[in-house]
């Protein structure tokens, strides 16, 4: 019998089994389907499943490192030296959840990062390459200065604003993430990690910037290549959730 053939056979006495423990109760029915469901719905399903979705990418990461490993960062990735320590000071306190940083710099605008993706690994972005042009709007920019945000060490975008609109999170007010955040921590992430990616499930809503059309930005990594793209501001989902800056 040729391998094919056993790794069929395998297949459906896994599925057999599978079957068998939801119907004895136990393996909850839902969370069954909804691994399934990835299958059925994505070609590269296995590096999903094998992701950390809520998980530390880069434990042991102090904060009186933040400053020299964001330098080196920029001097490896942009060729730039800058001087973060300024707007380390500057920052507010961040509660301990808070534990990646994101260095926003003057030196290094949004076609800069986005251009720097490209070039490190797949990247497409439905609003085409002058991001600058398609995204006039953001809540904060490094255009006065270098600035510190920090946001939650999380793979997938924080599940408590899931079901949220970016309207409705800005009726509530309160810092989100914005797009040039976004490419910056996906970079950082990649830089750090020897190549990881985000938002392997979920979508990020970059709620801190709007396009020309009023659109809300959203950022995720899907079929091997990190996407950008627009969204209408009013609508929500499940899998749509922002990332809190402090």
């Amino acid at each position: 019998m040729e391998s094919g053939d056993k790794n069929f056979e395998t297949l459906v006495g896994q599925l057999a089994s599978v079957l068998t423990l939801v119907a004895q109760g136990n393996r909850p029915v839902k969370d069954v389907g909804r691994m399934l469901q990835r299958v059925n719905d994505r070609t590269d399903f296995a590096s999903v499943l094998d992701a950390p979705h809520q998980a530390q990418l880069v434990p042991g990461f102090p904060p009186d490192r933040w400053v020299p490993t964001w330098e080196q960062f920029y001097r490896d990735l942009s060729g730039v030296r800058v001087n973060l320590l300024p707007a380390l000071k500057a920052a507010p306190e961040a509660p301990p959840e808070f534990g990646w940083p994101v260095f926003s710099v003057p030196e290094v605008g949004v076609n800069r990062t986005w251009g720097e993706c490209r070039n490190l690994f797949p990247a497409q972005s439905h609003l085409g390459d002058d991001l600058e042009r398609a995204v006039p709007t953001s809540d904060r920019t490094a255009a006065n200065g270098s600035y510190l945000v920090r946001f939650r060490n999380r793979v997938e975008a924080d599940e408590e604003y899931k079901n949220v609109s970016a309207n409705q999170l800005a009726e509530r007010g309160g810092k989100y993430i914005t797009l040039h955040e976004r490419l910056l921590l996906e970079q950082f992430v990649w830089w750090m990690t020897g190549g990881f990616h985000l938002d392997l499930l979920n979508v990020t809503l970059c709620a801190g910037s709007r396009d020309r059309d009023g659109n809300v930005l959203r950022a995720d990594w899907r079929v091997s290549q990190f996407r950008v793209y627009c969204y209408d501001p009013y609508r929500q989902g499940g899998h749509f959730r922002t990332r809190v800056a402090v």
